[in-house]
């Protein structure tokens, strides 16, 4: 009998937890919007409560691009994902306010979140938004005389020096898609096979696709770049340059 009291209980104590957990609305599909290179883009909407609203951007790598949210909420924001990502933002909204400038590091769909923080989103509050995106010219070309690799889309390979987060120092492969004038994409292959790519433009890192923050100290010839994630790479200036 006891057991059997204990049981009903244990029930009555889930019931009661699934009816105060807020509902999560169903994810309506990304919208994809190219912004024509040198135009912007307004996108506006409005949510409540839990309801995102999800852009995929198109940008090509070494393309500039710049985002600003306003919204009528101050508990609104926005994050952006990399194509491909799925250990956490390059840009997280909340932490770092509504306006982000960048340098696509990589090729693809650049997923953008319109969100509402939990504060907010459980009290069911309003927000009306206006997102603007503006993209930059395409990116140059590397110049005709800086050849490829056999084999690889890559102008020029190395073992670069680098250390994941928690961990010891070690060894990575690298290689770079070289654009004129100083700029290109490192391409990271990290020991256990998950991939980074860091945007240089006029010889200097200026963005990646890996979790949000990106810090560069220099030594000598060589940038030292550290993640929000605490991965650290070494990638020398020969590299990106080939000088």
């Amino acid at each position: 009998m006891a057991r059997r009291a204990l049981l009903g209980a244990v029930v009555m104590a889930w019931a009661v937890l699934a009816l105060a957990a807020p509902v999560q609305p169903d994810l309506p599909p990304a919208r994809k919007v190219a912004v024509a290179a040198g135009a912007t883009q307004a996108l506006s909407g409005k949510l409540k409560g839990y309801q995102l609203a999800d852009y995929l951007i198109p940008l090509e790598a070494g393309q500039s691009v710049v985002m600003q949210l306003r919204t009528s909420n101050p508990s609104g924001y926005f994050n952006v994902d990399a194509p491909g990502a799925t250990d956490g933002a390059m840009f997280i909204g909340s932490t770092s306010g509504n306006r982000f400038e960048t340098v696509a590091p990589v090729s693809g769909d650049y997923l953008v979140r319109v969100y509402l923080m939990r504060s907010a989103a459980r009290r069911n509050e309003l927000a009306r938004y206006t997102l603007s995106v503006r993209a930059g010219a395409h990116p140059g070309k590397a110049a005709a005389s800086d050849a490829r690799v056999a084999g690889t889309p890559f102008h020029a390979t190395a073992s670069i020096r680098c250390m994941l987060a928690g961990g010891q120092p070690t060894t990575c492969e690298a290689g770079v898609m070289r654009r004129e004038a100083g700029a290109g994409t490192v391409r990271i292959t990290l020991p256990g096979g998950a991939v980074r790519h860091v945007a240089f433009a006029g010889g200097k890192a200026v963005s990646s696709d890996g979790p949000a923050g990106l810090e560069v100290e220099r030594a000598g010839d060589t940038s030292v770049i550290t993640l929000g994630s605490g991965d650290r790479f070494e990638i020398p200036d020969a590299l990106v340059t080939g000088g």
